[in-house]
């Protein structure tokens, strides 16, 4: 029983560390950005480091794929307090809500467009690598 429960723990303590380090990774560049004045915002900043290690093979994906995954599954959560702004500000909603709404739709359009763009370079990047490696040599 007890192999069972670590085999249960594993996954959920590997997620739990990965959280801990997009955690750790936002702190220091909410710190970075507001000690160097940069207006960008602790997220962005967190992601081009995160980006940049990934890029430079000194973190490898593999090591944040439990806890992306995890928050990815609770992403919900951080749309929710976006609900209830407006719903305490229906009135704006209803004097600007065409403008608004085509703000949203003209700003999803474009970050979605983005993403496909992105995904669809890292896909090709890593099928080129893959083909560039050598094969592995065998023991004999």
């Amino acid at each position: 029983m007890k192999f069972q429960a670590r085999q249960h723990l594993r996954p959920a303590l590997a997620a739990s560390l990965q959280i801990a380090f997009f955690t750790l990774v936002w702190i220091a560049a909410n710190f970075l950005g507001h000690k160097f004045g940069c207006r960008m915002p602790a997220s962005v900043l967190g992601m081009i480091a995160v980006l940049a290690l990934l890029f430079s093979g000194i973190l490898k994906p593999k090591f944040l794929h439990d806890g992306a995954h995890r928050l990815h599954g609770e992403m919900l959560l951080f749309f929710i307090p976006a609900v209830v702004a407006i719903m305490n500000y229906s009135h704006l909603l209803a004097a600007q809500g065409l403008r608004l709404l085509g703000a949203i739709g003209l700003g999803t359009a474009v970050v979605m467009a983005g993403t496909v763009w992105t995904v669809d370079k890292v896909f090709r990047w890593e099928s080129q690598a893959a083909n560039a490696a050598p094969a592995p040599e065998s023991e004999s």
